[in-house]
């Protein structure tokens, strides 16, 4: 019995230590091979990187050489230098040509050529080139001294009638004593645009015989005096 139990004794001793090696051999065997993937990983990333810079320097090269043999005009497409103004002598003298319209129209409100109400009081150098060296703008004309040029004008009062009809509603209108004082109040400016819209319509439209069907009042024509009333103060605000 004691002979049996020291032969198994043995023999699990012996299987231990081979069960051990094996394990061993194959940590080994696995650490190897680890780092031999590793190593392959890390070798086609350095050969996928060489072979991507290869073809973007190969493509690189090609369009220097396509761009190089370009013509000229074509390359000045992509690049232009800001020094480059026109190609031709044509194109030069039609851009001077050009600005020297644009200098012409600027003197017509330039200070230094022409006063308030807009005379010339000096001529252009003709030495200097027609560019836009710089600009003056010229002041407006006063309100009193634009109120002085306004020349007279002549309404009559019929006509100051029939404007009022086509303006204000209603049935309380001047007659043709009231509105020959009335027209007294207005200046010259305001005389032409009452002028002006009593012309828009036939006379028949606005003074109705008696015995008549009376046409329908439209805004229209308050519309229009109120929207020139406006127009004319804002105009009289900037003077």
């Amino acid at each position: 019995m004691g002979n049996i139990l020291t032969t198994l004794s043995c023999n699990i001793a012996s299987d231990s230590r081979f069960i051990g090696g094996g394990i061993a051999l194959l940590d080994t065997t696995m650490t190897s091979l680890i780092g031999r993937m590793s190593y392959l990983h890390h070798s086609l990333k350095k050969l996928w990187a060489y072979y991507v810079l290869r073809v973007f320097s190969i493509d690189l090269r090609l369009l220097a050489r396509i761009r190089d043999a370009m013509p000229h005009y074509l390359r000045r497409l992509g690049k232009r230098a800001s020094r480059d103004t026109t190609m031709t002598p044509e194109m030069e003298e039609k851009y001077w040509k050009r600005a020297e319209r644009g200098q012409r129209e600027l003197e017509r409100s330039d200070a230094r050529y022409i006063d308030s109400s807009g005379i010339p009081v000096l001529d252009r150098t003709p030495q200097l080139p027609p560019l836009v060296m710089y600009y003056t703008p010229a002041l407006p004309p006063t309100k009193q001294e634009r109120l002085k040029k306004q020349k007279p004008y002549y309404l009559s009062a019929r006509s100051y009638c029939k404007w009022h009809r086509m303006v204000f509603p209603g049935s309380d209108h001047p007659t043709i004593s009231q509105a020959s004082r009335l027209r007294k109040m207005h200046d010259p400016e305001e005389l032409r645009k009452i002028h002006r819209i009593s012309r828009m319509i036939p006379d028949d439209q606005v003074f109705r015989p008696r015995n008549a069907e009376p046409i329908p009042w439209s805004p229209r024509y308050q519309r229009k005096w109120l929207k020139w009333r406006v127009k004319r103060r804002e105009v009289l605000e900037t003077l």
